[in-house]
């Protein structure tokens, strides 16, 4: 019989080196990556081989794990990436570094992953970014809302959100 946790472990395994492999191709080395998770499983660890794997920079961050001096652990990123999802009381890069993204000046680009799910269900049709969204779902209305707010920083303050 299968043991459940080996299972998991090997899948995390498996998971980790996919992103490693990805990031090692795709980011140039010495970049720093903003925040990791994987399914919600405990990031730490997955961090700090990581770090070790790929030679970037990363760090942990939630509500609860903010980056304490943002414009030093921010100074001189160029892109950033966010996937972080929304909670109930919002984005939490926007609602606890938004100053800080706003003053970064060596900031070229940044891109905010959201979800399909702010589309709402269209039984099977195709959808794309001129879609109209019609989240149903209260996670897909959080992130329909952070999308809202990354690209008020475009509109408003000149930041290159994409």
């Amino acid at each position: 019989m299968a043991d459940p946790l080996r299972e998991l472990a090997d899948e995390l395994l498996h998971r980790e080196h996919r992103l490693a492999d990805r990031l090692g191709a795709g980011v140039a080395p010495g970049a720093r990556i903003l925040e990791l998770r994987l399914d919600g499983v405990q990031p730490r660890a997955h961090v700090e081989r990581l770090r070790f794997r790929v030679g970037i920079a990363a760090h942990l961050f939630d509500r609860q794990r903010t980056l304490g001096d943002a414009a030093s652990a921010l100074r001189d990123f160029t892109h950033i990436v966010n996937s972080i999802p929304p909670d109930e009381a919002g984005d939490p890069v926007l609602d606890l570094h938004l100053r800080e993204l706003q003053d970064l000046e060596s900031l070229r680009w940044i891109g905010y992953l959201s979800t399909t799910g702010v589309y709402g269900d269209r039984g099977g049709d195709w959808v794309d970014e001129n879609s109209s969204r019609k989240p149903t779902l209260d996670r897909s209305r959080r992130r329909a809302l952070a999308e809202d707010g990354w690209l008020t920083l475009w509109e408003r303050d000149g930041l290159p959100v994409h």
